[in-house]
């Protein structure tokens, strides 16, 4: 298993190291998805810098960010965050981002001091889907 995961006060902190694979990627995003505290984070913060493979294809992203999305359903308010230097590592990330339908709700650093620098401005996402309208606007 080259992946560590910690709950961190308000989000999630994986280690990810050696040869990573959609498989692992997957199984992480699963654990991570049904823990009870998942629906309370703001942030989910995956560190690829001693990652030496990743095996990943542009469709093995698409089922990535297809999970990222279910999960936001079930919590609209957290970021998706990595941090890289490798540049294929960096391609595949980049492509990762590219295709998300909420660009805003992810990042990519090349360091974890400008991960967790622009984390700690971020307030948790607001998701219109969520918000309450007044009951003005809701009966008529």
């Amino acid at each position: 298993m080259p992946y560590r995961i910690t709950w961190e006060k308000q989000g999630v902190y994986n280690k990810l190291w050696d040869s990573v694979d959609i498989g692992q990627i997957r199984r992480m995003m699963e654990i991570i998805g049904a823990n009870e505290r998942f629906d309370d984070i703001h942030y989910v913060l995956n560190d690829y810098l001693d990652v030496t493979q990743l095996s990943l294809t542009p469709p093995h992203i698409d089922e990535i960010v297809a999970i990222d999305i279910a999960q936001s359903y079930s919590n609209p308010r957290y970021y998706s965050i990595s941090v890289a230097k490798d540049k294929k590592i960096l391609t595949l990330l980049e492509y990762w981002a590219s295709i998300h339908i909420t660009p805003g709700r992810v990042a990519l650093f090349t360091s974890l001091e400008q991960a967790r620098a622009w984390i700690s401005t971020r307030p948790p996402l607001v998701n219109p889907r969520w918000m309450q309208t007044s009951a003005a606007s809701d009966w008529r």
